[in-house]
């Protein structure tokens, strides 16, 4: 961490994961991307262990963070249920400059506003590839290519009983 910032250098491959399961949520992230950088949030998967069917994408979801600024939108692009869904449109700001991305999980829909603009509003019931995907499970930020820093990472828990 520095200057409030999370640096990720790229040089490997890994999650930064919330302790615990959600179902319904909001989770914003603000993200920084150096050129040719390759990274992601994952939602609703379970623990990584390190096999390939437990990472993210394979398990549950990750929203693809890539410096793909001015490209068309497609299944592997900026806000893709990666490999899934493209999103509607590509709003993501080139290299160098600070992106906002807001994800709504709640039970089968989920919601997608990067910059500002929804990008993804999709019912995963709806959908046959993904209908049968987990509606909880954890959030992370990951990072396998080139730099990118985050930061105002807030999870907001839409499914919690107030204790008494």
């Amino acid at each position: 961490v520095k200057d409030g910032s999370i640096h990720c250098a790229g040089n490997g491959f890994g999650f930064l994961r919330y302790d615990r399961e959600v179902s319904d949520f909001i989770y914003h992230v603000e993200f920084k991307m150096s050129k040719g950088c390759n990274s992601g949030i994952g939602i609703r998967y379970d623990k990584f262990t390190g096999k390939a069917e437990t990472r993210p994408s394979y398990a549950g979801y990750e929203i693809q963070l890539l410096d793909d600024a001015g490209k068309a939108p497609h299944k592997g692009g900026t806000a893709a249920l990666y490999r899934y869904v493209a999103p509607t449109k590509n709003t993501v700001k080139p290299a160098g400059k600070w992106n906002t991305i807001e994800i709504e999980c709640r039970g089968s829909r989920i919601k997608i506003t990067l910059n500002g603009e929804v990008v993804q509003d999709v019912d995963q019931s709806k959908i046959d590839e993904i209908k049968n995907k987990p509606l909880k499970g954890s959030v992370c930020v990951q990072n396998h290519g080139k730099a990118i820093e985050f930061k105002n990472l807030r999870l907001k828990l839409l499914d919690e009983t107030p204790s008494k």
